[in-house]
């Protein structure tokens, strides 16, 4: 993990789960289908492009699941600016691992 997320791990991973539960929540509704973690896993490889391909949604869906780890990393560590930018990327990067890791934990959430 990075040094930003270090800070407070496990409020870093319930970050990331939130995210993800966002991500697959809203593949849901979009697709009708509540076995989606595993299509998700296999596209977030081509972030974000696949994901907004898969979900017709014009970027809603990754654009909200950017925001929200920016917002809670603004929250939780006053961060701000190119450190931000960081931080997000890496939170984003940390998401992408727990989805593809637990794919099972995401199914009919």
């Amino acid at each position: 993990m990075t040094e930003i997320m270090k800070r407070n791990r496990k409020k870093d991973e319930a970050a990331a789960i939130d995210m993800n539960d966002t991500l697959v929540a809203t593949a849901e509704r979009r697709l009708k289908d509540h076995h989606v973690a595993s299509k998700l896993a296999a596209a977030i490889d081509n972030w974000p492009d696949a994901i907004d391909e898969m979900l017709h949604d014009g970027g809603a869906a990754t654009s909200d699941y950017r925001a929200i780890a920016e917002g809670y990393l603004r929250d939780a560590y006053s961060l701000t600016d190119a450190e931000l930018d960081t931080a997000v990327d890496q939170l984003v990067a940390a998401a992408h691992s727990e989805l593809k890791a637990n794919q099972k934990r995401f199914d009919d959430i």
